[in-house]
């Protein structure tokens, strides 16, 4: 059994090795030029779902903080927290940060960002106090946007280095 998993372990690391070396040859250039080929559209496209996926799970991650339990939120409540994510990509939309998701990404994408989720939140909590948040923590009021700022800069500081052009970013 010992000269088994000796055998298993040798192979298996042959095996990674292999991997790496195919990985390392695959040309960084060409995996850039899948995105910039890319209509804008289809940019656009791709960063909206991406911020609604990291939006929908800041917005949980939020809960679970501020509740300090793992698990969905009540049924009842439930509405209020899938309406943030779409409205915070509206509100971005309607400050423009989308417009770049073909273009540069710069400090003030950065700062568009962070009036748009401070605007959203403003709206949100707006809307909620207006019809009642029995069974809603309201701190969740002042996680959210913080989770929700960091998860959408690091998610396009990550894709401007994924998908560097010559020195300038790619993606919003």
């Amino acid at each position: 059994a010992v000269v088994s998993l000796a055998t298993v372990s040798l192979v298996l690391l042959a095996l990674w090795n292999q991997i790496e070396s195919y990985r390392m040859h695959l040309s960084a250039r060409t995996q850039r030029l899948r995105y910039e080929n890319l209509s804008s559209a289809k940019k656009v496209v791709f960063v909206v779902l991406a911020d609604l996926a990291l939006l929908y799970v800041a917005v949980l991650l939020a809960y679970v903080l501020r509740l300090s339990s793992f698990g969905l939120p009540p049924a009842d409540t439930r509405f209020a927290y899938l309406v943030v994510p779409i409205l915070s990509v509206v509100v971005a939309y309607i400050f423009g940060v989308y417009a770049a998701a073909a273009r540069n990404y710069s400090q003030t994408i950065e700062r568009k960002l962070a009036a748009s989720q401070f605007v959203a939140t403003i709206v949100w909590m707006l809307l909620l106090l207006s019809v009642g948040t029995v069974g809603f923590p309201r701190s969740i009021f002042v996680i959210y946007p913080i989770l929700a700022l960091f998860g959408m800069i690091l998610l396009r500081r990550f894709a401007s280095l994924a998908f560097n052009f010559k020195g300038k970013a790619a993606v919003a």
